[in-house]
């Protein structure tokens, strides 16, 4: 697939997507709009045009719509920092570009992106115009195959993990909730799932009571507003996967499922050659 990246994209949140990218795309780097527009002057004919903004208004919506009618074809999406979050309610995010936050890089992009079997069906074939809530009704319609497995969630409040449970019961994961985690065998569960706030220092505690007392489950975090050290530290504390809130529905499933099945090939024995 033939990419260009636009804007800058040196901040330490987009590494992880610039390395993919670098590795895997035949990519155009352009530092602002004006360079990228030389570089679709030129026949550059890319399929995606990615839009990097760490920060609110690094880039305008005038400038996309230039970028639109140079390249009509191409694919908009944005690759949004931490401080970009809030702007749907309180600012004005662009309108007829795929947003992608740091965080949800792998689940959300390369899994749509990249998968041309599922691409046709998937929302990467509505039209800019789409509003939010048909994407959403897009993406509910293209679920994956359903899974199996028994998912604890940790939620402080009944209503909390009910909310999470009816996302998993969209995929037929059983869910039961742990307000005591010692009363739950552990034997019978696939995975937790933590249904964290924007505390990150309790978010912590209960991450390490959780993996101490299911010490060989894959634990899901999903937390309110993570900058880049909170993920890390989410993850130190025993966290193999983090979601950020509001999330997606096929975010939320995938990046599920994804956890499920690397803890248990990872367990499997090593077969001899």
């Amino acid at each position: 697939m033939r990419a260009l990246l636009v804007g800058r994209a040196e901040h330490p949140e987009f590494t992880d997507a610039c390395r993919w990218l670098q590795a895997n795309l035949d990519l155009t780097l352009s530092a602002d709009v004006d360079l990228a527009l030389q570089h679709l002057g030129v026949n550059e004919n890319p399929q995606l045009i990615l839009l990097v903004q760490s920060r609110r208004n690094e880039i305008s919506q005038r400038q996309i719509e230039q970028l639109h009618r140079a390249a009509p074809l191409a694919r908009l999406v944005g690759l949004l920092g931490s401080w970009c979050e809030g702007e749907v309610r309180s600012g004005q995010p662009w309108m007829g570009v795929k947003r992608i936050y740091w965080h949800q890089w792998t689940p959300r992009f390369i899994d749509s992106a990249v998968d041309s079997a599922r691409r046709q069906s998937a929302t990467w074939a509505l039209p800019r115009t789409a509003t939010g809530a048909e994407r959403l009704l897009r993406s509910q319609q293209n679920q994956g195959t359903p899974q199996s497995g028994f998912i604890g969630i940790s939620a402080l409040s009944f209503t909390d993990f009910e909310t999470l449970a009816d996302a998993c019961q969209v995929n037929d994961f059983s869910t039961i909730w742990l307000p005591a985690p010692n009363t739950v065998p552990r034997d019978a569960l696939s995975a937790i799932l933590m249904d964290g706030g924007t505390s990150h220092r309790q978010d912590l505690c209960r991450i390490r009571q959780l993996t101490q007392q299911f010490p060989r489950l894959p634990l899901v975090a999903v937390v309110g507003y993570p900058r880049l050290e909170d993920r890390q530290r989410l993850l130190d504390a025993g966290a193999c996967r983090m979601i950020s809130k509001p999330y997606l529905l096929d975010n939320l499933l995938t990046t599920l499922a994804e956890a499920i099945r690397l803890f248990r090939d990872s367990s499997l024995p090593a077969q001899s050659a």
